[in-house]
C-alpha cells in the first residue's frame, strides 16, 4: 500500500507514461524512504542523495514521509530537504519545525537557516523558546541569517541565551548576536541596547559561568563592566572553551588588572590558552596599557607565527 502512495506522489510530480511522452517515467521511492530511517548510514545517505537528486518531483514524497514515516527517517527528510535548497521546501520544514520530536525539529530549524526564507521567522523566533536545548541550539545558530530573528522579543531572547544557556547555546547565540550587530542599521541598535540592559547588570549575579558569559558579550559592545569578572573567568570558568573566550574578551576590554593574570596563561602548556593570552596582551598593548606591553618584552616563550584568530563557539 505505502508503495502504490508513493508512485502515485511521484507520478502527479513526474507525469504518467504516455504513448506521446515515451522517455517520462515514474519512480517508486519506497525503498528509499525505508532506507532514510535505517540503521545503515550508507544506505541513508545513498537515499537521501537519489531524493536530492530528483529535485522538486521529489517534494510531494517527502511531504508525505513527514506524515508517515518514523522519527529518523523524518529527521532525513528534513536534512534531504536542507540540502536540495528549495523555496518549494520552506513549507514542508516549517512544518516539521512543529514536529513532537527535538531531532526532527532541529533538523527542520537548519534546513530553514540555510534556506534563508522570510516565510521561516515565526517559527525560529518560536523555537529559541523550544524545550529542547538542541533545538534551541539550532535556532540560536540560523538566527545570524538576514530576516530570521528580528522582533524585539527574539533578540532579547538570544541576548538571554547567550547569557544563561550552557555552552555550546550561548557562544552561538552570541556568535549571531555578533552578526546581527555586523550588519548596522535598527536591528544592530536594539541588539546593542539590549545587551547595555541585561548583559551589564548580570555580571553582578548568578554563577561565575553566567557572569562571565554576560561580561563576555558587554565586552562585544566595548563595554568593560564585567572585566573584572573576566580576569577570574579566565582562569576559573568551569568550560574550557569559556575560559578562552574570557581570555578573548580580556583583549578587548581589560585594564592593567589583567596583565597578571594574562601573563600566567601565556605560559601555560596548553597552546590554545597561551596563544589567545599572547593576542589578548598584544590587543591590551594597542590599547595602550603599559603593563601589556612590558610583559610582552619580559616573554620570551614562542609566539603564535600567524594573526591569532578568535575562538570558535
Amino acid at each position: 500500500m505505502r508503495s502504490a502512495v508513493a508512485l502515485l506522489l511521484l507520478a502527479a510530480a513526474c507525469g504518467l507514461p504516455h504513448p506521446s511522452d515515451p522517455y517520462r517515467v515514474t519512480v517508486d521511492v519506497t525503498p528509499w524512504m525505508r532506507d532514510l530511517g535505517g540503521d545503515d548510514e550508507d544506505e541513508r545517505i545513498d537515499a537521501r542523495n537519489r531524493f536530492e537528486a530528483l529535485g522538486p518531483a521529489a517534494l510531494p514524497a517527502l511531504g508525505a514521509g513527514l506524515h508517515r514515516e518514523p522519527p529518523a527517517a523524518r529527521a532525513a527528510i528534513c536534512e534531504a530537504l536542507n540540502r536540495m535548497n528549495l523555496a518549494d521546501g520552506v513549507p514542508l520544514l516549517i512544518e516539521a519545525a512543529h514536529d513532537p520530536d527535538p531531532e526532527v525539529r532541529k533538523q527542520a530549524i537548519l534546513g530553514l537557516g540555510h534556506i534563508g526564507d522570510p516565510r521561516a521567522r515565526p517559527i525560529v523566533e518560536a523555537r529559541l523558546d523550544d524545550e529542547s536545548s538542541q533545538v534551541r541550539l539550532a535556532a540560536a545558530l540560523v538566527s545570524r541569517a538576514p530576516g530570521l530573528c528580528t522582533s524585539p522579543k527574539a533578540l532579547s531572547r538570544l541576548v538571554d541565551i547567550a547569557i544563561h544557556d550552557d555552552i555550546p547555546n550561548s557562544l552561538w547565540a552570541r556568535v549571531s548576536l555578533i552578526r546581527i550587530m555586523s550588519r548596522g542599521g535598527e536591528l544592530a541598535q536594539m541588539v546593542q541596547a539590549d545587551i547595555e540592559r541585561t548583559a551589564v547588570p548580570a555580571v553582578r549575579e548568578g554563577s561565575l559561568d553566567e557572569r562571565a558569559r554576560a561580561a563576555i558579550l558587554a565586552s562585544d559592545i566595548g563595554n568593560a563592566a564585567g572585566a573584572q569578572v573576566l580576569n577570574e573567568a579566565a582562569i576559573k570558568a568551569s568550560n574550557p572553551q569559556l575560559r578562552l573566550h574570557a581570555i578573548y574578551a580580556l583583549g578587548l576590554v581589560g585594564d592593567a588588572s589583567a596583565v597578571p593574570v594574562l601573563a600566567g596563561l601565556l605560559r601555560q602548556p596548553d597552546k590554545d590558552t597561551s596563544t589567545q593570552a599572547y593576542r589578548a596582551l598584544t590587543s591590551a598593548a594597542a590599547r595602550g596599557i603599559p603593563e601589556a606591553e612590558h610583559a610582552l618584552e619580559a616573554y620570551h616563550g614562542p609566539r603564535p607565527a600567524e594573526p591569532v584568530q578568535p575562538p570558535p563557539p
